[in-house]
Parts: structure tokens; sequence; C-alpha cells
């Protein structure tokens, strides 16, 4: 199975995975660029991580910037944000293409996942990828996945 993949299909559990991995990495990477200085807030004077993510949680005095002092000092701070950058794209490719693999594995097209793009409808989508059955025995799409 190549994950990178638009062709065949997979079942909900490898659907499951295939949606939460690229979640759990993001997660780890937002820590990461939290304790690095990526995302700011706009305290008077130096905030720890503790005060940060507590206004990340209340949504207030913080701005998402890549201009902290780590990130401007530094051609690390620029190399690590291409790096988030580039991976989020892989990562979101991967999202869409295992979206795509599990509409096939229902009979359907692929052209659904853009569902996604209604405001509010992606979780409703994610819900029925992960709850609605597969076509038993080979589709259009391909082989019943193990």
């Amino acid at each position: 199975m190549n994950i990178l993949s638009l062709d065949g299909r997979i079942n909900r559990l490898q659907y499951l995975l295939m949606s939460l991995l690229p979640a759990i990495i993001m997660i780890v990477l937002f820590v990461i660029a939290v304790s690095l200085g990526h995302v700011v807030s706009t305290h008077s004077g130096d905030a720890t991580v503790a005060q940060i993510t507590r206004d990340i949680q209340l949504h207030k005095n913080v701005s998402y910037s890549a201009s902290s002092t780590w990130a401007s000092n530094t051609a690390g701070g620029g190399v690590f944000a291409l790096a988030c950058l580039i991976l989020g794209l892989v990562l979101a490719w991967i999202g869409l293409a295992a979206q795509v693999k599990r509409f096939h594995d229902m009979g359907q097209s692929g052209w659904f996942v853009l569902l996604n793009l209604i405001p509010g409808a992606g979780f409703f989508v994610w819900l029925v990828l992960i709850v609605a059955a597969g076509q038993s025995g080979p589709n259009a799409y391909g082989r019943q996945p193990a």
C-alpha cells in the first residue's frame, strides 16, 4: 500500500491510523515550535511555555510568528519553519489520499473529498469514513482490503 497514492482501497482501521498519525505528528511539531519560541505570547517580557499554552487554550494574547528571537537571530528558525511547511503539505496529502481510498472502499468516487470544503463538514466526513462499512469483495477501485 502506497500511502501517497490516490489509487486503491483501505479499510476503516487503516483509515483511522492514517488520519490520526498526521494529527499526532503535527501536535508534536507544535509543541516543539512552542518550545523554540515560534508561537509567542503578546505578554510583556518573556512568557513561559505554560503561559503561552494557557493563552492558546483561551485564545487570547497570542500571535503566531516566525519572528521570535530564536527564529530571527538564527538560520535554524527559517529551516525549521520550512521543514514544518513541507512536512505539513506531505501530511495533508497523506490525509487526502486516505480519504480518497476510503471513499473508493465504499464504492464512491474520490471526488467526494471535496465535501471537506464545506465549512463544518470535515468532522462529519471523517466520522462517516470511520463508521461506514466498505463494499465486500472487489469493486471498480480494486480488491477488498485485508
